[in-house]
């Protein structure tokens, strides 16, 4: 009996690290940039988060992941969070200081969901991890006469106002063009905003 649930448990922790490993919305974030990470529930059974937090952060230092503090204050740890089978569940995430990085999470099955997620009140709890990310210092600027441009470096341009220029006041500045150069980040937003604002026939104005 011990043999068939120890067998049961590996193949469960299998699927999950297969099935239900968490990603983030991308591979390179800069410093203190926002960004989510989305967990899944590809399995046929609910699966259970932290009550109080998903995920931890870890580092990689040398040849070793390193936990590093959340930057959540926990007094309690919360009851369980079920996610059922086909569930998604989307956490927003900070990026930290320059490095390797990823996301842990401890997830169970089997757990009392009036209770907290730990193995005392649930049949399985195993870890998974999410991609691999990495944080770089964004040393990209804001620049030219209208602050249109995205740069490394000051630039100037002409002292002139298109109306597609406001679709920078609340785009993002870093490191998104080819071989990780400063550029605008290329969100829907933004694309939409350049076409809708964008006329090469306009009249140059004063803002």
């Amino acid at each position: 009996m011990a043999r068939r649930v120890l067998v049961a448990c590996l193949g469960i922790a299998t699927a999950w690290l297969v099935a239900c490993s968490p990603q983030t919305d991308r591979d390179t974030y800069t410093s203190g940039e926002p960004g989510t990470s989305t967990f899944t529930n590809s399995l046929a059974i609910p699966l259970y988060l932290g009550g109080c937090e998903h995920f931890a952060y870890e580092k990689r230092v040398g040849d070793a992941w390193e936990t590093q503090p959340s930057g959540v204050l926990c007094v309690w740890q919360g009851v369980a969070e079920a996610v059922p089978p086909g569930g998604v569940v989307t956490d927003d995430l900070r990026a930290r200081d320059p490095g390797l990085w990823r996301l842990r999470y401890q997830i169970g099955a089997g757990c009392d969901p009036s209770a907290p997620l730990d193995p005392q009140h649930c049949t399985h709890v195993e870890n998974v991890v999410s991609n691999e990310f990495r944080v770089i210092v964004n040393d990209c600027i804001v620049t030219g006469c209208s602050s249109e441009l995205c740069s490394d470096h000051p630039q100037a341009s002409p002292c002139i106002w298109r109306a597609d220029y406001a679709c920078y006041r609340d785009a993002h500045c870093g490191h998104f063009g080819p071989a990780d150069e400063c550029a605008w980040e290329p969100t829907e937003e933004l694309g939409a905003c350049l076409a809708k604002t964008s006329d090469p026939l306009a009249t140059p104005a004063t803002p």
